[in-house]
């Protein structure tokens, strides 16, 4: 019965959880010493050095990292939708 209309408001809970755990910067940085496993994250930050930014580099890898949270708003584009239509229309 509330499923149906819970559904949108756990959509916009999990893309958030995503894009909180995508952002994580700090944490990775601090424990990892290798770049094999450090996240995309802190990878973009080798893009910065104390000569300067590489720009052009720092632009197409920040693309490719902003890919997997384009992809995943546009499949939950529905439920966002969903949500803000269901909430505003009476019965």
């Amino acid at each position: 019965m509330a499923a149906p209309l819970a559904r949108p408001a756990l959509a916009v809970v999990a893309l958030q959880v995503f894009i909180a755990s995508w952002n994580a910067f700090l944490w990775p940085y601090l424990v990892t010493s290798s770049d094999a496993f450090r996240p995309i994250e802190v990878g973009l930050q080798a893009f910065t050095t104390a000569e300067g930014t590489d720009a052009t580099g720092l632009a197409a890898a920040a693309a490719f990292t902003t890919l997997p949270v384009l992809i995943v708003f546009l499949i939950a584009q529905k439920q966002f939708i969903e949500g803000i239509s269901v909430g505003a229309t009476k019965g």
